[in-house]
């Protein structure tokens, strides 16, 4: 078994901001088109007193697009973020999954999915969630959101020792 050398920070750095260029992009048109929704004229008297403007329902339609995309990109963006940090660690004997750049309801989705089920028999995984450097205000969420999470499904979850960007889960 060959073990893959651990990405350095710059690198994970770039697999996130590359897989979150595009939900960030949506989230501005739709912060744009959301203003121009609100700047819409909200009824058009030619066709009747209560009668909602034309160009007030195509905004309406743009936003609930734009809306469905930006939630399309943002699991996508996790579902890259996610494969490339951990590319060659499942399945090859390694207990380690790196949970960086994946927001907090993400990381709950891929504990479901791939800590919950194998943690019974591996009986410990170390969970990567960073210190939260590069998270806003330097502040990671991760750690705290998985170590109140992990109990209610059963198992002990602490900080590695000389490591605060990493968790310790193991079945109780």
């Amino acid at each position: 078994v060959q073990c893959l050398e651990p990405l350095q920070a710059e690198s994970k750095q770039r697999i996130y901001d590359e897989a979150r260029r595009r939900p960030l992009e949506l989230q501005r048109e739709l912060e744009d088109a959301r203003a121009a929704l609100a700047a819409a004229p909200e009824t058009d008297l030619r066709l009747g007193p209560a009668a909602v403007s034309p160009e007030r329902r195509a905004k309406r339609e743009q936003c609930k697009e734009l809306q469905r995309l930006l939630l399309d990109a943002q699991r996508k963006a996790a579902s890259d973020i996610f494969m490339q940090l951990n590319m060659g660690e499942l399945g090859m004997g390694a207990h380690t999954i790196d949970f960086h750049g994946l927001h907090a309801d993400e990381a709950r989705l891929k504990f479901d999915e791939l800590v919950t089920p194998v943690l019974p028999v591996l009986r410990e995984i170390v969970i990567i969630t960073g210190r939260g450097v590069h998270s806003a205000g330097g502040v990671g969420v991760l750690r705290d959101v998985l170590t109140t999470y992990a109990p209610t499904h059963g198992f002990a979850c602490e900080v590695v020792e000389g490591n605060s960007g990493a968790l310790r889960v193991r079945v109780n």
